[in-house]
Order: C-alpha cells, then structure tokens, then sequence
C-alpha cells in the first residue's frame, strides 16, 4: 500500500497498515478489516455520534498505565433518546461459569479515603443513581449508607436477614440499641447476653419459649427483663 493515501472507497483487508504522515487528512469509506493490532496515540472519534455506532464483536481490551489520565473516558452532551444509553452491555447466553460476569470492576492496591472501585454522582432531577430492574442483590460484604435507607414498592420483607451468620444482633440502632433474638431466656450480668454490644433499651426474643426480655442496665453488664404478656 502506497505510504500516501487520502480517500479510499470499498473495502480495505490487511494485516498491517502503516502511515506516519503529519498534516495529512485520511478518509475511507466503507470497511475496514485489521487481522492485527490497531494503535491510536491519540484521539479516536467516529462519525456522528446520534447516528453511528462503535461495534465491537469479540474481546476488546484497553490497557492504561498511567496517573496523569483517564484509562477511559466517555462524554455524551444533550439528551439521550429513548431507550438509548451512553454505555450499554448486552451479555447474552447461558451456563455462565460462577466466575463470569456481566461487568467485573476490580481495583487493586492501597488508596486514600473517597477512592471506590466504582463511583456514581446523578444529580439531575427524577435521575438516580442506581436500580436493579430485575434480580436479586448480593452484597458480600459490609453496606455503609451515610443518608439511611428507603424501602419503596412492594416486597415480601422490607428487612430480612434470614439465612444470615450474624455475630451479636439482627439489628442495631444508635446508642447500641439492638434487637437480637436467643434461644431461651437471656442471661443477665457482665458474662451474660448481649454483653458488650446490647446497650440499655436493647430487645432479646427468646425464640424457644417465644418471650420478649428488655435490657434495662448496660450494655457491659446487661440485666434483661421479662416483658408480662397480656391474658
């Protein structure tokens, strides 16, 4: 291929095209196939962004190294139509292996306080940052909320930590108060239940005998009261 070329129309196979040429404009229609690698030091923009798409089949990788940049960068100005997205991740199939995931995000290394592996700032009105349409939820680890939580439709439990491990109470509420359940009656003392995390108000259901004790001391030395049920 001549090492000057300025429009090209049809289809274009090869295997290694090179071109270092400055202030020279490059324009082919039609397609273009790479049986190789594709390099772009520098800026890569296609068409017009309301009418053409980018379309990737097969495994497409982005390597960066780097602190001055973005790894990658996607910026889309004025309103999005209906039903179009800036990013979009179809994923289709089945006999995913346990290890496959639609989106995998992983980040590695000691970082400073406010960095996240993935970070979501919506701001615009009726515009939210998160929702699972459909599925369930399954998070591994320990969910801080710093604005609390709002439970809004419809769902069988609004709360439910059954089938959980839990080390001390199903629920604690400021000043270490906690609803926790036991199997008999609570022991009270500084060995008894609920020592050091059942703080006074703190509510004990004996799942055995179906009795509800109130701690009305400490959360270190813990004096649980039987609630007198009603005839």
């Amino acid at each position: 291929m001549a090492r000057r070329f300025g429009w090209h129309s049809g289809t274009v196979t090869a295997r290694k095209i090179v071109q270092n040429v400055s202030g020279v404009t490059n324009t082919m229609s039609g397609n273009l196939t790479i049986l190789g690698n594709l390099t772009v030091q520098g800026t890569f923009t296609f068409g017009d962004a309301a009418t053409d798409n980018l379309s990737v089949t097969g495994y497409y990788s982005q390597t960066y190294s780097g602190t001055a940049k973005d790894g990658m960068s996607i910026t889309a100005s004025g309103n999005l139509g209906a039903g179009k997205n800036a990013v979009k991740i179809t994923v289709s199939g089945s006999g995913y292996s346990s290890t496959s995931h639609g989106l995998h995000v992983a980040m590695t290394g000691d970082g400073n306080a406010g960095a996240y592996g993935v970070y979501i700032n919506a701001t615009g009105a009726n515009v939210e940052g998160l929702k699972v349409d459909a599925g369930t939820s399954q998070f591994d680890e320990l969910v801080t909320c710093s604005s609390g939580v709002a439970v809004d439709g419809t769902a069988d439990y609004a709360l439910d930590v059954d089938g959980a491990t839990v080390n001390n109470a199903e629920v604690r509420f400021t000043n270490d108060v906690v609803i926790m359940e036991n199997a008999g009656a609570p022991t009270s003392g500084t060995s008894g239940t609920g020592n050091g995390f059942a703080g006074k108000g703190s509510i004990c259901i004996d799942t055995t005998n179906g009795d509800l004790y109130v701690n009305i001391a400490t959360k270190t030395s813990p004096d649980w009261k039987k609630v007198t049920r009603a005839s």
